[in-house]
């Protein structure tokens, strides 16, 4: 009678890799999407605030990263994760209104979905001429026929207290929703824009 063949580990292991060896490569690579993908939403950073910058030019990122400063250190933390971040939200939209530029379009879809509650803007006159979104100091929406923007924008840089020339070409509004019971932390959006434009309503 033959008696079976005993294997070594080693063989064993070799043996194993030939027959599973794509098995293994594939259970790895669908183990290492899915931990990638885990870790991206454990470790993402929600703001609290949201912020749409819509300029004919793309702002320098200095000019940017002081606005976004200057906000946080104004803001609260909305959403109880002990940090307070504000996201600019970019549209670079040239000189002349195009709705079939892209970034255009992103603002149109964004607008839509209510992403941004307060807006800075380069050319506030044209940005209430096409979209009319800019509210009245109260919140509310303006008159069908009201495209001024007297009292519904503010210079950044007397709403933030930041000195230099650019920020004299920029103002910040909000912006009005149809149904702001729907919007969160509408309250919250609300109250800390009175907070910011108290002393420059007197």
């Amino acid at each position: 009678m033959n008696e079976k063949k005993q294997y070594s580990f080693k063989e064993k292991l070799s043996n194993f890799l030939y027959y599973y060896k794509w098995h293994l490569i594939i259970g790895a690579v669908v183990l290492f999407l899915v931990g990638d993908w885990v870790f991206d939403i454990v470790t993402e950073v929600h703001p609290d605030y949201q912020v749409g910058v819509i300029t004919a030019y793309t702002m320098p990122q200095e000019a940017s990263d002081a606005i976004q400063s200057a906000l946080e250190a104004r803001s609260r933390d909305l959403n109880g994760d002990g940090k307070i971040v504000v996201k600019l939200r970019a549209y670079t939209t040239g000189t002349e209104g195009n709705m079939y530029n892209p970034m255009e379009v992103a603002l149109l879809a964004d607008l839509s979905t209510q992403e941004n509650f307060f807006l800075i803007t380069d050319d506030p006159e044209g940005l209430q001429a096409r979209y009319q979104v800019l509210a009245n100091p109260d919140g509310s929406a303006p008159a069908e026929d009201d495209f001024s923007v007297e009292g519904k924008v503010y210079p950044v840089s007397d709403l933030l207290g930041l000195d230099d020339p650019l920020y004299d070409q920029l103002y910040m509004g909000r912006r009005h929703f149809v149904e702001p019971d729907k919007v969160d932390y509408y309250e919250d959006y609300a109250a800390l824009w009175a907070q910011w434009t108290a002393d420059l309503q007197k």
